[in-house]
């Protein structure tokens, strides 16, 4: 069975969730999701935008690659959606995650977590309605919240399941995104939360055991058991 990783290192765009441009070949990035995904001998595909080639030699492994893709058209978190979904179009893959770089550690393998049929999908400490920041996005794409405005904010940071329905997610989500046009900031929270409560809900697992209890965002959670200990992935 191949399962597959997949995570992006953009450095040519302002990430605006961050408002700077992350450094080019900086190892301190990505090394702890990096040496996480060593440890537990998983396979990692690196859509990346600007790395040298000596940066791209010295990391690659046999189980760990990079694909340099044109990240350009949209801000460099939204566009990774359409970049995923034109990837997965030419690859062949049983299951996969998609995970941000810079704050995800792989604590266990979360493959032997996943059953078919099912959406895994990292979370946050709140729901929709008294989360202004996702409201603020839902807004920015003109979206009925209706739905789920007492739902839990599923944080798309961590996303897996099987190929099909994460090829199927990503060109939901790309069309949604270049539907909107937006630049000044990221909306693909408020289109991941939207497409997956409208379109999937009875198959949705979120929160422990899958992801610790998350540390940002609008309430994040800030006592001492996180999770750490029995979870798969932690996201900050």
């Amino acid at each position: 069975m191949k399962n597959i990783i997949i995570t992006t290192y953009f450095t040519k765009d302002i990430d605006p969730q961050r408002n700077h441009i992350w450094d080019t070949d900086d190892f301190n990035i990505i090394e702890l999701f990096f040496e996480s995904i060593v440890k537990h001998d998983l396979s990692l595909i690196i859509l990346h935008d600007n790395c040298s080639d000596n940066f791209v030699n010295e990391y690659t492994t046999n189980k760990i690659k990079f694909v340099k893709v044109n990240s350009s058209g949209l801000n460099m978190v939204d566009i990774r959606w359409k970049l995923y979904s034109e990837f997965l179009s030419d690859t062949e893959a049983d299951n996969v995650f998609f995970m941000d770089v810079s704050d995800v550690i792989i604590l266990k393998n979360p493959f032997d977590y996943i059953q078919p049929n099912k959406i895994y999908i990292g979370d946050e400490m709140s729901i929709n309605k008294e989360n202004y920041w996702m409201m603020e996005r839902y807004d920015m794409l003109n979206l009925d919240t209706k739905d789920y405005l007492d739902d839990t904010v599923l944080n798309c940071g961590v996303l897996g399941g099987s190929y099909n329905d994460m090829l199927s997610f990503c060109r939901k989500m790309s069309d949604l995104i270049d539907k909107n046009s937006i630049n000044e900031t990221t909306v693909d929270m408020a289109a991941a939360n939207h497409i997956l409560y409208t379109e999937y809900r009875d198959r949705i697992v979120h929160g422990p055991p899958l992801n610790t209890l998350y540390r940002g965002g609008v309430n994040p959670y800030s006592g001492d058991d996180n999770g750490f200990d029995y979870c798969y992935i932690q996201h900050k």
